[in-house]
């Protein structure tokens, strides 16, 4: 349960500054001394995964929490 709160709450974050958390993990990934500069579809690819993140983990929260077994 407490996964699933927290890869929707990511999600929702990733969902609403894709710019800064896109950019965040490329700080991470690359050297101080490299250079490199993102695409503006990355942004909006990072902001389909957000939602589909936050989506999902609600729908299967709310699945789980119905007790629905299939």
């Amino acid at each position: 349960m407490i996964l699933r709160a927290l890869l929707a709450v990511f999600g929702v974050v990733e969902f609403l500054f894709p710019r800064r958390l896109a950019d965040a993990a490329m700080s991470l990934a690359t050297t101080d001394d490299s250079e490199y500069e993102l695409r503006p579809w990355v942004y909006t690819v990072a902001r389909v995964e957000g939602l589909c993140i936050a989506a999902l983990a609600l729908w299967c929260g709310r699945r789980l929490s119905s007790g629905d077994d299939e």
